[in-house]
């Protein structure tokens, strides 16, 4: 077995890096908290923020900002590609380094695979920087190639400063929700039961499944201030769909997602 590179780190030491690594960052909780960022982040509600200077005193162009939120939403997704390419890399880098293992303990490793473990670790590294960096509350501004103002050409107008947040996803609380004959109570929390806003408006739909003659079946749909509801006057003995999401607002640049419950009316 080889026992030292050019860069005298042994076989043993970086083993030894590795191993601690796979205890901390590379843990199978660890994995499975950033898998679930990636999946929160896709599940989550992104918007546009313009702050000028006096917002009082100047009316964005509709046009150019319908070109600014399409501008957004472009950069959203390019941040979710980015965050599941990230995640990715450090899942190959993982496998990589229990490969790396697997030779030490089997002695079948010389310089060019130590060599190539150590590149691997290097890159773990900055992925996982670039990884944690990348996921923060407040996205920071918007560099936009383009006026928002109507003939700022000509005036000294307020500088603008466009800022993308996102706001955590809506789910269901499956425990304190239930049915009864004609009604059901539903409740519901953000991701990872953070607190909420009481005056947050909320978008909740729902739908008879399966209908019988002369039933309704399309979808009917409430704005909700708060975190439960009951909806009333529904059909004894029947399953009915339920849908929760932030309410939608001029300034949202992208959204893909909304959490559903299934529940039966009691016969």
């Amino acid at each position: 077995m080889s026992q030292i590179m050019s860069t005298s780190v042994s076989v043993s030491e970086l083993r030894e890096n590795i191993l601690q690594v796979f205890s901390t960052h590379l843990s199978n909780r660890n994995m499975e908290v950033m898998k679930e960022k990636v999946q929160m982040l896709h599940r989550s509600f992104f918007y546009l923020e313009l702050c000028p200077e006096k917002s009082d005193c100047f009316v964005v162009e509709q046009q150019r900002l319908q070109g600014a939120l399409r501008l957004a939403h472009n950069h959203v997704r390019l941040l979710l590609t980015l965050m599941e390419m990230l995640f990715e890399e450090i899942c190959c880098c993982r496998q990589d380094l229990q490969s790396f293992l697997l030779q030490t303990e089997k002695a079948l490793v010389d310089s060019d695979v130590i060599s190539a473990a150590l590149t691997t670790l290097t890159q773990l590294h900055q992925h996982l920087e670039d990884f944690n960096t990348r996921d923060t509350r407040n996205l920071g501004p918007l560099d936009l190639d383009q006026q928002l103002l109507p003939g700022s050409g000509q005036l000294h107008v307020p500088q603008l400063c466009a800022t993308l947040y996102y706001k955590l996803p809506v789910v269901f609380d499956c425990l304190k929700s239930y049915a009864k004959s004609t009604s059901v109570y539903l409740v519901w929390s953000l991701h990872g039961g953070m607190c909420q806003d009481p005056n947050q408006l909320y978008e909740v739909q729902f739908k008879i499944l399966h209908p019988c003659m002369g039933e309704q079946g399309q979808c009917e749909q409430f704005a909700i201030m708060g975190h439960s509801c009951t909806l009333d006057n529904l059909t004894p003995d029947r399953f009915y769909q339920f849908s929760v999401k932030h309410l939608s607002t001029p300034n949202l640049v992208f959204s893909a997602w909304m959490d559903t419950l299934t529940m039966k009316t009691v016969s």
